[in-house]
């Protein structure tokens, strides 16, 4: 069986009430690691946790899709203004926003510590431009603020609260204890 296969099986079974011990005596055959389906069981969140922190997780959903046409906007404004050559870059810019946003979406624990940290990564680097800084006018601050540091702030805050709330046993490099699940 497949692991998106397997995940979709996991969140159908966790929906109808079955507890995650009960999934895992059930699919233990099928999937071919047993570590696999640890770290899938461990990727989908309790419904109590998943009903408590659905608004702040369609929030971030909303704030990647943002950020995404933001960067669409932006880039090619930016491409038309100066090569075509750029054009991959934007393209993959906005990919990775638009694979967040479809992973977040479907609630998926593998993806909020990466976007988190890839959040830190695009503020770290966005504020290393201080040379530029000195050219800013009133405007340029306000636009830089309101589409460029206050989304990708709330996104690192966002994703990394819901994460650890939501998806204790999962961290950056896939399940923590297999004993805190209970399994």
């Amino acid at each position: 069986m497949k692991s998106r296969e397997a995940l979709r099986i996991i969140d159908k079974k966790i929906k109808d009430g079955l507890t995650k011990k009960e999934i895992f005596t059930e699919l233990t055959g099928k999937v071919k690691f047993r570590t696999d389906l640890l770290q899938m069981l461990a990727m989908v969140p309790d419904p109590e946790l998943r009903s408590n922190h659905m608004f702040l997780n369609r929030l971030l959903f909303t704030l990647l899709i943002i950020v995404a046409g933001v960067r669409i906007i932006s880039g090619l404004y930016f491409v038309i203004n100066t090569s075509l050559l750029l054009l991959p870059f934007l393209l993959f810019g906005v990919l990775m926003a638009v694979f967040f946003a479809y992973m977040v979406w479907n609630f998926r624990g593998n993806v909020y510590r990466i976007l988190g940290l890839f959040g830190i990564v695009e503020l770290l680097k966005s504020l290393s431009n201080i040379e530029v800084w000195n050219s800013y006018t009133s405007l340029d601050w306000i636009l830089n603020l309101l589409l460029n540091y206050i989304p990708v702030s709330l996104i690192v805050i966002l994703s990394f609260y819901i994460g650890f709330k939501v998806f204790p046993y999962y961290g950056f490099w896939g399940m923590l204890q297999e004993k805190k699940l209970d399994i």
